[in-house]
């Protein structure tokens, strides 16, 4: 009812309900894409989305060939800048790629994952009518980033996919180095101080759990350089005397 008296009647059109597990496996996904073009990982990422069966997740053949095409789907409608950042897309034709991998791999594709790839299609277009620049990628990979970071559900599917990408890719532990890159893809997006996020990650303890993670592996790190200059400067120092002291149960 209206201050004037008058009724307004609300039309929410079609609604559906999208699981916690695919939510959190596109947010995790997006993170995949766009931040590490890991496309392995994001089709390993469809089992969470519940988009293919379980005999093509455990068959190592199709997910390869899963890998490719989805790779090759990429590279056909992401265009990536030259010095980084987020690809400009035009959402109906990345999802036109995807939908011709859809008998190809048996994809189940549930109403709700179909009425919001629609409305995201018809909203982008109308988005783009008001400015031909419009990237929706633009707008969502650093919500999906920030989402990442501070993970305030303690989601299992995005502990493991954040934690993959803060990991170094040559020593395969937890990067500190990595952590920062995030932060300022997602400073340079929103506008936003790095502090900001920061803080915003720490709030929560999943934030803070991976936090922690990269900062002990930097400790860890520094340590054994340290025993190993010691070591070569001193070759006669056994590796017990260099060893930290551990306090007495």
């Amino acid at each position: 009812k209206l201050a004037d008296g008058g009724l307004a009647y609300l039309d929410f059109g079609l609604v559906s309900t999208v699981p916690q597990q695919v939510r959190d496996g596109l947010v995790a996904a997006i993170a995949l894409l766009i931040f590490s073009r890991n496309y392995a990982a994001v089709g390993r990422l469809f089992g969470e989305l519940m988009l293919i069966p379980p005999e093509v997740l455990q068959d190592e053949v199709e997910m390869r060939e899963l890998e490719l095409a989805l790779e090759s789907a990429a590279e056909a409608t992401l265009k990536f800048p030259k010095d980084g950042g987020v690809p400009d897309v035009r959402f109906d034709q990345l999802l036109g790629a995807l939908l011709a991998l859809v008998p190809r791999f048996k994809f189940v594709l549930p109403p709700y994952f179909l009425n919001n790839a629609r409305a995201l299609g018809t909203l982008e277009g109308m988005a783009k009518s008001a400015d031909p620049n419009f990237n929706i990628l633009a707008v969502v990979y650093p919500y999906s980033m920030s989402r990442m970071l501070a993970n305030p559900n303690a989601s299992p599917v995005i502990r493991k996919v954040i934690r993959e990408i803060a990991t170094d890719d040559v020593t395969g532990k937890p990067s500190t180095r990595k952590l920062i890159d995030i932060l300022n893809d997602v400073a340079s997006l929103t506008g936003m101080s790095k502090m900001k996020i920061a803080l915003d990650t720490l709030a929560h303890a999943e934030g803070r759990a991976l936090a922690a993670s990269c900062v002990l592996q930097d400790i860890k790190n520094l340590f054994a350089s340290i025993k190993s200059r010691l070591q070569r400067k001193w070759p006669q120092r056994t590796s017990a005397s260099l060893a930290l002291p551990i306090a007495p149960a």
